[in-house]
């Protein structure tokens, strides 16, 4: 009778030993499971980052300089690669315009210049075009018409080189966070729980 009663207890022994092992087994195995899975997901993480990184390096790949480099070969050109297409128009006309009177005004005063030199020298034909006027007017005429050149000059110049700046100003502005999630507010000290003043906190 005694010898069923130990075999029994032995039988329940090993019984205990074995779910406690298979029970220590299960949650290793779990918690292996679990760490690939943390490693599984940090590898995700780390490719969506390097992905992000990829587009902000390819963005960016667009900078500064080289928009101004575009607006200096091509006016307008800047505004095109910073998609401000609405400025394009603005700086066609107004170079259009500045370079419409340099011609015009150039005409001009070639032909008023002429005039007064070939009457300096006693040219017949200069002294047949425009008759009605004196050597003091030709002369006017022809100061007038040159100084209205340079001036539409120095606005054609001004004009290049305002667009050049425009557009590297705003090659900038794109890499800022511009938005208007900011907050102020205004904070007690939390360093020393005894000290008396306040903080101010700038949230973006």
């Amino acid at each position: 009778m005694k010898l069923p009663g130990l075999m029994f207890l032995c039988f329940l022994i090993v019984m205990s030993f074995s779910i406690k092992s298979w029970s220590q087994v299960t949650e290793r195995i779990e918690n292996d499971t679990l760490t690939v899975e943390n490693q599984d997901t940090s590898a995700v993480i780390k490719q969506v980052k390097v992905e992000e990184d990829s587009v902000v390096m390819k963005y960016n790949t667009l900078t500064p300089k080289r928009v101004s480099m575009y607006a200096a070969l091509i006016p307008g050109m800047g505004q095109y690669k910073n998609r401000q297409y609405w400025k394009m128009p603005i700086v066609y006309v107004g170079l259009g315009v500045a370079t419409y009177f340099v011609i015009d005004n150039r005409k001009e005063y070639n032909f008023y210049r002429s005039i007064y030199a070939g009457r300096l020298s006693n040219d017949p034909e200069a002294f047949q075009k425009m008759p009605e006027y004196n050597m003091e007017t030709i002369r006017r005429a022809r100061d007038f018409y040159r100084k209205n050149m340079e001036m539409s000059v120095i606005f054609g110049v001004l004009g290049y080189g305002v667009q050049i700046i425009d557009a590297l100003i705003f090659a900038h502005l794109k890499d800022y966070d511009i938005s208007d999630d900011l907050s102020l507010r205004l904070q007690s000290p939390q360093m020393n729980p005894q000290a008396i003043g306040f903080a101010v906190a700038l949230k973006f």
